[in-house]
């Protein structure tokens, strides 16, 4: 995947995939189908494996060498402030109720909508 479209550009393009589930799970309630969920979630998981290998090679790609050891432990930071940020918005109080749950699972579309802007100055 990152040899043909670059490590930025499978970065890019996964981001389709991030959109398609977003979809699925935020609209797995209101189509009252517990099928669109599994399938949400497992586009979501392949998304998660792809950016999981394809971010930390771009990031080492891109930085100074010097700075190459600094800029990986960041991105493990970054992910680990991510799952923090998950639990909290999980909360029954917050959105982890009956109510609240597909906004939860449907914000996954908007760091989406964020990347794939980009891809139209993508050069493949």
């Amino acid at each position: 995947f990152s040899n043909l479209f670059s490590r930025k550009g499978g970065l890019l393009l996964n981001n389709i995939l991030m959109l398609v589930a977003g979809v699925f799970l935020f609209a797995a309630k209101y189509a009252g189908s517990w099928e669109m969920l599994i399938v949400g979630r497992l586009i979501i998981g392949i998304n998660s494996g792809l950016n999981a290998g394809l971010a930390p090679m771009y990031l080492n790609e891109i930085s100074p060498t010097a700075l190459r050891g600094a800029v990986g432990t960041v991105y493990q930071l970054i992910i680990t402030i991510s799952i923090l940020l998950s639990q909290i918005l999980g909360l029954t109080n917050v959105l982890g109720n009956d109510m609240g749950w597909p906004f939860l699972l449907g914000l996954t579309i908007i760091p989406g909508i964020l990347q794939v802007k980009n891809l139209g100055k993508l050069v493949v």
